[in-house]
């Protein structure tokens, strides 16, 4: 017999996510009879949002309640589960994070993770992060949280260590490449098998296999076959970087450390300095920079599209992420207490044995009614794991500047990430400043008094 449940999805209206939850969920035969609630505070787009999620209920026959609300409160009150995917400031600040650090030499192609872009979005999203879990603890205080906002894992730290609520940080990203990989070399994907730890969207496989076949080996070779692409239009490149091939900087990670970073160069580029630091020109790497610009487009036509459907015109799925993020099938292995492994970033608590205990690591983890609970690991190449713990001190550093709001914990955080190794004090202040003044309206706790 299916269980019910009740899913609070803040930020309701995302256009990049919402549709494939929503599928996800609706298509979920275990779940027959929960209860879906969309909350968001931008009221316009919540009720389009709502109209498509409801043809879509409509269309597939599912028996699953829906309810949107602009009310956090309203949301919360009885939740079971409870989902945050939202951008803390809106993609107009996440603009500044990118063209400021650009004018200091810095040329992220991504900038929500680490480097000066990840700190920012950090200082913005992890006091509202927190205050939804303390909320729920007064609301829904048997509720868990999965979130898939980033930076994924000052997060996650921050929710761990400000809140008695249990949450789990949730990213595709490894299961997105295992996908690539498994196009690419024809393998069915769910016959690989991997074994990946690392921190969020800089997650190391160190042995992928399928039926005797060393994947791993077999990728490196056709990387090399696949050139990057030097076409100046982001939508080539986005588009080449799913194709397969390209991934030049993971595969000389790969081939300097026994182990493959995922999940693609955007990212895997942004966390070591030897690549976009300043001065490099990220074209020869086939990146570009400021994804952020790519992304604004794809909004707009994502929700052309969606607008069309919620008017009772073609309904289509965006987004094309569904069954890749998971939520669904986590929720259930929790609700029917099975301890099914995915991946997930959490406190360590000791299952990589060569990095400390408090650093947020993304790696398997057995998810049942009791919570969140990692699969020991055990030791990492010794220099993988000296990255990870370097990323675990700029965390905590991130999680306390903005918590506090203290622009000098947010400085030592800014100078200890490696893509700021060519800077002088003194520089990396004055673009530190500029990027907190930018964000201004959404950094209440730095400009208090």
């Amino acid at each position: 017999m299916a269980k019910s449940v009740r899913v609070v999805f803040i930020g309701g209206a995302s256009m990049t996510w919402m549709p494939s939850f929503a599928y996800d969920f609706l298509t979920c035969q275990r779940l027959r009879g929960s209860t879906l609630v969309l909350m968001d505070t931008d009221g316009a787009h919540l009720d389009v949002m709502m109209r498509y999620v409801q043809r879509m209920r409509d269309k597939l026959r599912a028996d699953i309640q829906l309810t949107a609300t602009r009310d956090q409160q309203e949301a919360l009150e009885g939740a079971d589960f409870v989902i945050t995917t939202f951008m803390a400031g809106g993609h107009e600040h996440w603009v500044h994070d990118l063209a400021i650090p650009l004018k200091y030499g810095i040329m992220q192609p991504a900038g929500m993770s680490v480097g000066p872009g990840g700190l920012m979005q950090g200082l913005k999203a992890i006091p509202i992060m927190v205050e939804i879990a303390q909320q729920m603890e007064k609301l829904c205080p048997n509720a868990m949280l999965l979130n898939y906002s980033n930076p994924m894992s000052s997060i996650t730290l921050a929710l761990q260590r400000y809140s008695r609520i249990p949450s789990a940080g949730v990213c595709p990203g490894l299961y997105g490449y295992l996908g690539r990989i498994a196009a690419a070399l024809n393998v069915p994907v769910e016959s690989i098998r991997y074994r990946a730890a690392g921190v969020n969207h800089m997650n190391w496989i160190v042995s992928l296999e399928a039926d005797g076949r060393d994947l791993l080996t077999e990728w490196c070779s056709y990387t090399k076959s696949h050139s990057p692409c030097t076409s100046d239009s982001y939508e080539s490149k986005y588009a080449a970087s799913y194709a397969g091939g390209i991934d030049v900087i993971s595969r000389t990670l790969y081939e300097l450390y026994g182990a493959w970073p995922t999940p693609g160069d955007g990212h895997t580029a942004e966390f070591v300095p030897y690549f976009i630091r300043k001065g490099v020109d990220i074209g020869k790497y086939g990146l570009k920079h400021n994804y952020v610009e790519h992304r604004i487009k794809k909004r707009e036509e994502l929700w052309a599209t969606i607008e069309k459907a919620a008017a009772g015109e073609e309904l289509s799925l965006v987004g094309g992420y569904q069954a890749v993020q998971k939520a669904e099938q986590i929720i259930a292995s929790i609700v029917y207490d099975e301890g099914r492994t995915f991946v997930l970033n959490l406190q360590n608590q000791g299952a990589i044995s060569n990095v400390e205990d408090d650093v947020v690591v993304e790696l398997d983890v057995a998810c049942d009614a009791f919570g969140f609970h990692p699969v020991h690991f055990g030791e990492l190449p010794l220099p993988i794991a000296a990255w990870v713990n370097l990323y675990g001190a700029v965390q905590k550093l991130t999680v306390e500047a903005a918590m506090q709001g203290d622009r000098k914990l947010a400085l030592q955080a800014l100078l200890l990430d490696p893509l700021m190794y060519s800077f002088e004090v003194e520089e990396a202040a004055r673009m530190l400043d500029e990027m907190l003044l930018a964000s201004k309206p959404v950094l209440p706790r730095f400009f208090a008094g």
